[in-house]
């Protein structure tokens, strides 16, 4: 039993933070963590004694080892007392409460410690729709709702918004009541099973309607309606229906792009398809086209001088441009691999509080390995998928499945047999 005395020094020599996560724990309460657990001949001196909070404490319990999500490695946890923090964690979005692991021992640490618990109230998100929001306790729960749907609990996340356990009435605003919307069809777009893409579609377009005056909430909903069709067109494209896919994917584009770019965007100018990377890739995304060197050039050294752990999604959408070209520069997608591989390994694949976000990115980094014509690591994509298929990421498996069949990869039977 230790002495308080000795539990001040813990506390002290932890800074009051917990060792792990680095969470200040001040008016909270904390935990002594055995680093080597006693059921493994774990010690009660100092140097096997930690201070944790209860989510890092409960989490961790007796593992001494964990998988890196991005290697498939099982590796030794992080040790406060051995390791420097700084060299196996970044804190990324100050104020979400994000950490990363920059090596194979950070990121195993941070996939198995920093996960939520059923116990565990998330940050404040900042998630813009709800700065209009006044109630402070409505403010918490749409902020947790919202971390319910980056966690993909999509079943709690759908009983919640269907059965409602307070009463919206009492609450009721337009903002309220768009955003109670909004999760639903980040919910079905996200989830993305076939009757999702159907039921998302529907309430889309019943939400264009409602908001047919409102050009705020119009673009948002147009956006999604884009995501559903694009994802129902993958969908289609793998069974086989090859026109339903095409008809899909020009709703998807029509929906994407302002009506004065529809019929006039110019892919010769490349500042012009930085802005709409996304309309570009879903109009041409069932065909082979011809980009100038040149402009794809710039348009990629312009998006990479930019990119930031905010906006990778443009990362996502030149892999996606670079993905439907023909006569590709190697040297571009080489350096487009560096980049994709070096920011997925420090940007939370497998960590991140968005789960969606990063293995969107991996997702990509497939393509690019796929476009070098090298062999794939059939164990590592089986573990990826296997990682997809368990927090529900389902667009994001017919995505790549259907890249591999489109490119008519080399070892496609072996690929198709993971599916």
């Amino acid at each position: 039993m230790l002495s308080e005395r000795s539990k001040h020094y813990l506390l002290l020599r932890a800074k009051y933070s917990c060792e792990y996560c680095k969470g200040l724990l001040y008016g909270l309460p904390y935990e002594i963590e055995h680093i080597i657990p006693k059921a493994a001949s774990g010690s009660d001196e100092f140097n096997n004694l930690a201070i944790s909070c209860s989510r890092c404490n409960r989490n961790k319990s007796s593992h001494t080892k964990w998988y890196d999500p991005y290697s498939g490695s099982h590796v030794s946890l992080f040790n406060p007392r051995k390791d420097d923090w700084e060299k196996h964690f970044k804190e990324k979005r100050s104020g979400k409460g994000n950490i990363f692991g920059l090596t194979e021992k950070g990121r195993a640490t941070a996939s198995l410690l920093f996960k939520a618990t059923s116990q565990y109230i998330p940050p404040d998100l900042k998630w813009e729709k709800l700065q209009q929001v006044d109630d402070k306790s409505l403010y918490i729960h749409l902020n947790h709702l919202k971390f319910y749907r980056l966690q993909n609990k999509f079943n709690l996340l759908e009983d919640l918004l269907v059965n409602p356990i307070i009463d919206w009435d009492d609450h009721y605003n337009t903002q309220v009541e768009y955003v109670k919307e909004n999760l639903f069809l980040e919910l079905c777009f996200t989830r993305a099973t076939f009757v999702d893409l159907a039921r998302g579609i529907r309430y889309a377009n019943t939400l264009l309607k409602k908001y047919q005056s409102s050009p705020y909430y119009l673009k948002e909903i147009k956006s999604a309606l884009s995501v559903l069709y694009q994802q129902r067109a993958t969908e289609k494209y793998i069974k086989g229906d090859i026109k339903g896919a095409l008809v899909d994917q020009k709703e998807s584009f029509l929906h994407q792009m302002k009506e004065k770019q529809k019929n006039s965007l110019d892919y010769t100018n490349y500042s012009e398809l930085e802005k709409n990377m996304r309309g570009f890739s879903v109009k041409n995304k069932f065909y082979k086209i011809d980009l100038p060197d040149s402009v794809l050039l710039d348009l990629a050294r312009s998006c990479l001088e930019k990119l930031t752990y905010e906006t990778d999604t443009s990362l996502s959408y030149l892999i996606d441009i670079i993905a439907i070209q023909e006569n590709l520069p190697f040297g571009l997608i080489e350096e487009m691999e560096e980049v994709t591989n070096n920011f997925i390994a420090i940007n939370g694949y497998g960590t991140d509080s968005d789960i969606t976000k990063p293995i969107n990115l991996r997702r990509r980094w497939w393509y690019l390995k796929a476009l070098k014509s090298e062999r794939i690591d059939l164990d590592l994509l089986r573990k990826d998928i296997q990682y997809w298929r368990r927090n529900n990421l389902h667009n994001g498996i017919r995505e790549i499945n259907s890249f591999f069949r489109r490119i008519n990869h080399r070892q496609l039977s072996e690929i198709m047999a993971i599916f």
